[in-house]
């Protein structure tokens, strides 16, 4: 099974681009056009309101996750949607060495990361937590559906 939440992450990062780009132009114009041109609270509103939704973004850390589960391994590249941020990572893990998985919750329910645990020869590893804030609520069900078949070993 494949999911991916490709759609959802394609318009967060536009919507990156898109408030990156404002914020740039305002700047801008109170640079290059004299401020008697352009009334300056308007210029300030727009600026705050722009860099406002851009840390609300950054908050939220939106990543790209591709998740592709079989009977036998599980693979997941991932990578933050923010345009000028982030590397791309991956992880896979054989349905044999799949333990369990934990849903945790962050800054007020904005954040929501799922941690993977993986059975070693020297115990249980535990990854560091993935933002899965990105998936719409049938993609996230559908994922957490397919890791819990892939604990029982269906």
């Amino acid at each position: 099974m494949t999911i991916d939440n490709q759609l959802n992450s394609a318009r967060y990062r536009l919507f990156f681009i898109i408030l990156l780009t404002v914020i740039g132009v305002s700047v801008l114009f109170y640079i290059i056009i004299e401020p008697r041109y352009i009334e300056l609270y308007i210029l300030a509103v727009v600026l705050s309101a722009a860099f406002l939704l851009y840390l609300y973004m950054l908050l939220k850390n939106y990543y790209f996750i591709y998740a592709s589960i079989t009977n036998t391994e599980m693979t997941l590249r991932y990578f933050l949607v923010h345009p000028a941020l982030g590397t791309r990572k991956s992880i896979i893990i054989s349905a044999r060495e799949f333990y369990n998985y934990k849903i945790v919750k962050k800054l007020f329910g904005l954040q929501k990361y799922i941690v993977l645990y993986q059975r070693t020869p020297r115990g249980i590893a535990k990854y560091p937590p993935l933002s899965v804030t990105a998936f719409s609520q049938e993609d996230f069900q559908e994922f957490t559906n397919q890791l819990d078949a892939l604990i029982k070993g269906v």
